[in-house]
């Protein structure tokens, strides 16, 4: 099974929206819509509960249903819709995602799920190679309409809409048409099957020049706080590595590192 996470922040600030897509490879058999409460002062708290929410609500599908999650799409707006500095332990400083800082590091520690981020957009984009697809936004059997009281809803403020003053002539015809988060989830679920082969394990990624991408091309988020790293061993074989990196550092000396993909290649 895989799944795909989005989330976004509701009008008014005070609540946070997390959409769970489950697909089968064929179909998206599962959907799951849930809000919790949001404070923009306590990032901590909140990038807290929505990890817990979301490893709770993977963990009791797979045993209720007897499963695996293999990989798990998580969208950029959920992961890094605001960025942070935050100085760790180690002499360097990285990057921390204010929203949800620990979700794929969480996914593949304690779940054995592979998150892969993607961007996607949350808004309707025209097609460049198929122009008339804006038919198809405009039909009532679009999956944005809303065909039920639990149909997931999309949160906008129409205010600058209504005022017809404020927007300039042809502009009405041109705005965006927004998508619903079970859109976003289940378009990151689809996304994450495409990096999975029949074996059920990741493809190779071919990058120019035929070189082998790590990683999906950064697109595998596996362990994203060095932090983690850290914990994994004892203090004194952390400051031993530590040392040796700076030293290899100062002298602009790299290393090479050469093994075999499970699908052959270099």
């Amino acid at each position: 099974m895989w799944a795909g996470v989005a989330g976004a922040v509701l009008i008014g600030g005070k609540s946070f929206e997390i959409a769970i897509s489950v697909h089968d490879s064929v179909y998206s058999t599962d959907f799951s819509s849930t809000v919790v409460p949001y404070n923009p002062a306590n990032p901590e708290k909140n990038a807290t509960v929505i990890e817990n929410h979301v490893l709770e609500t993977l963990k009791k599908f797979s045993q209720e249903h007897l499963c695996k999650f293999l990989g798990a799409g998580v969208t950029l707006a959920l992961l890094k819709e605001v960025l942070v500095f935050s100085s760790l332990i180690v002499a360097s400083c990285a990057y921390r995602f204010h929203q949800s800082p620990n979700l794929c590091t969480r996914l593949w520690l304690e779940l054995d799920i592979v998150p892969v981020a993607f961007n996607i957009k949350p808004f309707h984009t025209d097609s460049l190679t198929r122009p008339n697809i804006k038919h198809r936004i405009s039909s009532t059997t679009g999956s944005y309409v809303p065909s039920g009281t639990d149909t997931p809803t999309v949160y906008v403020d129409a205010s600058p809409l209504l005022d017809q003053n404020n927007l300039q002539a042809g502009v009405a015809t041109r705005l965006p048409i927004p998508r619903t988060l079970d859109e976003q989830a289940d378009s990151a679920a689809r996304k994450c099957l495409m990096y999975y082969g029949p074996g059920n394990n990741p493809r190779l990624s071919i990058g120019p020049r035929n070189q082998v991408t790590v990683d999906q091309a950064g697109k595998i988020h596996l362990i994203d706080d060095l932090d983690v790293y850290r914990k994994s061993v004892g203090q004194g074989t952390w400051n031993a590595v530590i040392k040796l990196a700076d030293e290899l550092r100062e002298k602009k000396i790299k290393i090479g590192f050469f093994s075999s993909t499970p699908q052959g290649g270099e």
